[in-house]
């Protein structure tokens, strides 16, 4: 008997659990259907799980001109265009007025993932059309990645970006700005197209230019005649060569201020 009675109380413990169970579901259903999003708020109101926006501006475009040296090894200068607008995280870079290496290719790549995570922006909400109008038929190097970097910084501000001050420099993945060559062809270029200012990566001596001036130098042994090359220093004040002032920067955002950029 006491068994039979055991039995009992257990089945409607187990009972009483399913039904407890079955109405804090239907509790917690009828939450979700009087708040549909209230679980997904952050994800909806961020653009991503991981805090970053989605894009909410329209059609949006920034303009920067920067130097660049043609495969003639020659400094001229080029317009950068970029153009933003709502998409899927598209990155296009127009070639139809310039050949460019798959390092400017590159770049273009890096400066977008720089520019959309310094924003704070969902890369799949966005997309990205990169033109380069120069003076040249080739440009070449990944020097333009610091230009590119900051001209989509403004474009997804929808801001201008000063047009007196230009800027050469490779990017990095964490926005600082890497080596650049032919500073003095590049400060050249800058010059004769307006710039007042020129701004060039740390360390690439942005100030001084060492140029090598080779010769041939000719003595006797005995009747024979040896001559050998030989190399003389020439230090260039490369701002005092181009006319124009020198900046170095080290990462983006200290660029910035130079571009007026907020």
């Amino acid at each position: 008997m006491a068994r039979n009675t055991e039995k009992k109380s257990s089945k409607k413990i187990v009972l009483l659990s399913i039904i407890i169970i079955v109405a804090l579901s239907v509790l917690a259903y009828q939450s979700m259907i009087k708040e549909p999003y209230k679980y997904e708020s952050k994800i909806n109101e961020a653009g991503h799980a991981d805090g970053s926006l989605a894009f909410s501006g329209g059609f949006q475009s920034a303009i920067l001109k920067l130097p660049a040296v043609n495969s003639n090894d020659t400094g001229v200068s080029a317009y950068l265009t970029v153009n933003v607008k709502k998409g899927t995280g598209g990155i296009f870079l127009d070639v139809s007025n310039v050949l460019t290496k798959e390092d400017t290719q590159n770049s273009a790549r890096m400066a977008a993932a720089f520019a959309e995570k310094h924003e704070n922006i969902n890369s799949n909400t966005v997309d990205l059309f990169y033109n380069i109008r120069a003076f040249a038929p080739v440009i070449e190097g990944p020097s333009a990645g610091a230009a590119l970097t900051i001209t989509t910084i403004a474009a997804l501000k929808n801001e201008t970006p000063a047009s007196d001050v230009m800027i050469t420099g490779t990017i990095n993945h964490d926005g600082t700005i890497g080596p650049s060559g032919k500073i003095l062809e590049k400060a050249k270029a800058a010059k004769e197209v307006g710039a007042r200012l020129f701004l060039v990566p740390v360390g690439s001596v942005s100030s001084l230019e060492t140029n090598y001036t080779e010769s041939e130098y000719c003595q006797k042994w005995g009747d024979y005649e040896y001559c050998q090359p030989e190399f003389t220093t020439k230090i260039i004040n490369v701002s005092k060569a181009a006319g124009i002032p020198i900046v170095e920067v080290a990462t983006v955002d200290e660029a910035l201020k130079y571009f007026e950029l907020k």
